[in-house]
């Protein structure tokens, strides 16, 4: 039995489908993404609710998901949504009672609300010399943000470590300077997994350095980007847990990176006294009675509802534990073959292969480095084969030498591993 029946309109119509069938076909036929941050881990099961959600309408939410008012249209799921957003919230200390937030068409919408609520919040403040301050490994997205959120601010790049790390004390410098510069408030953007080799600011030791230099809560404001790592942060039992409003002020963690099904992104943010309330309550339209918080006014009902339904899916912890044990059996596996491999989270990172197979398993390469990610469709089998190009790779000459950073932290996981 079909989850959809297929029904036929025209020639062109059916000619168009028969193109994306084969074009999914060519797709699924190939080798799962191993380097890129989609997971793809038993998808099937939601086949039966996305027929549902579009049988025979569009579902439409625009308005505040966490406001109990009645729409004057009935095809959304803020209902949903603001089911889902309260379990979102809980995983970082926060409730509908002291935040607020919405479901995103991704991290980068994300990421650019943070930056300009951060903004309007200080100004809001009275402050008028506002730094936007980000790391070097930032994804690409935060420089476009502020660009865009906060056109006025002198902006300024922090170095990483090998890691892709802030370096606190390169941000220390970069404050101790806004001091003397007579800058009056930070606008700090943290990250919790860079895109490549998964860096992850130490956020409790950014908001200490931020009060050491006179910039308190007050004076300052930190997004975290966690759009990967922010899905399984809070399972991780070896990660430092950050609560919302104590540690940081916002956070933006897209969907279809760790959770998968879909593409979305989450914003969650504090809510701090009427002057900031009054930020987030802005304009109200009558005609759909809401008030306007959004970057897109509307967004598709869908994602929500997936969302949910991923988080019900798994055993998440599980599922972390299970990607833990795939990431140190790669890292054994290809040390064995006398590769230098460091690793992070459920980041690998080790010496660039062929392009050959660099396309076939869809890793992420930047310069003499690739990364693998462990997500929960990286199954054991699937390793194994990769590997085996490795080795193959490898007896033909075509890896590339190991970088001076991999040497490095090699070195320095194998002195903490003897501890």
């Amino acid at each position: 039995m079909e989850i959809c029946e297929r029904t036929s309109v025209n020639a062109a119509f059916d000619a168009y489908l028969d193109e994306v069938d084969h074009a999914e076909a060519e797709v699924a036929a190939q080798k799962p993404m191993l380097g890129y941050p989609l997971n793809c881990h038993q998808m099937r099961p939601l086949l039966p609710l996305h027929a549902t959600l579009h049988r025979d309408y569009t579902l439409n939410n625009c308005g505040d998901p966490l406001e109990n008012v009645e729409k004057p249209w009935r095809l959304n799921t803020l209902k949903q949504e603001g089911r889902l957003l309260t379990r979102l919230m809980e995983r970082w200390g926060g409730s509908p009672q002291n935040c607020w937030g919405y479901v995103t068409t991704g991290g980068t919408e994300g990421v650019t609300k943070g930056v300009a609520l951060g903004y309007e919040r200080l100004r809001s403040r009275g402050y008028k010399h506002i730094l936007v301050v980000y790391s070097k490994a930032s994804h690409y997205c935060v420089p476009k943000a502020s660009a865009l959120a906060a056109p006025n601010c002198n902006k300024v790049s922090v170095e990483v470590s090998d890691t892709n790390s802030i370096k606190l004390g390169k941000l220390d410098d970069v404050l101790r300077s806004a001091q003397m510069l007579n800058v009056d408030a930070i606008l700090l953007c943290c990250t919790l997994g860079t895109t490549f080799f998964g860096g992850c600011d130490d956020v409790a030791g950014a908001r200490s350095l931020l009060i050491e230099n006179g910039y308190g809560n007050s004076s300052s404001y930190i997004h975290i980007d966690a759009a990967l790592h922010g899905g399984f942060w809070q399972e991780d039992r070896q990660t430092q847990k950050y609560i919302i409003g104590k540690h940081f002020d916002s956070i933006s963690i897209s969907g279809h990176k760790w959770f998968g099904g879909f593409v979305a992104g989450c914003f969650l943010a504090t809510k701090k006294g009427s002057n900031d309330d009054a930020i987030l309550h802005d304009t109200q339209i009558e005609y759909v009675k809401m008030v306007d918080r959004f970057i897109s006014g509307s967004r598709s009902g869908a994602p929500a509802v997936l969302w949910m339904a991923r988080l019900l899916q798994f055993d998440w912890q599980a599922e972390l534990d299970r990607c833990h044990a795939n990431r140190d059996y790669l890292v054994s596996a290809l040390r064995s073959l006398g590769l230098k491999v460091a690793s992070q989270y459920v980041n690998v990172l080790l010496p660039r292969p062929s392009d050959e197979v660099a396309q076939k398993w869809q890793l992420m390469c930047v310069g003499d480095e690739a990364q693998v990610l462990l997500l929960p469709h990286a199954e054991r089998h699937y390793l194994e084969e990769f590997v085996q190009d490795m080795k193959r790779d490898i007896d033909a000459g075509n890896v590339r030498p190991s970088t001076g950073r991999l040497e490095r932290l090699v070195e320095l996981q194998i002195r903490e591993d003897l501890h």
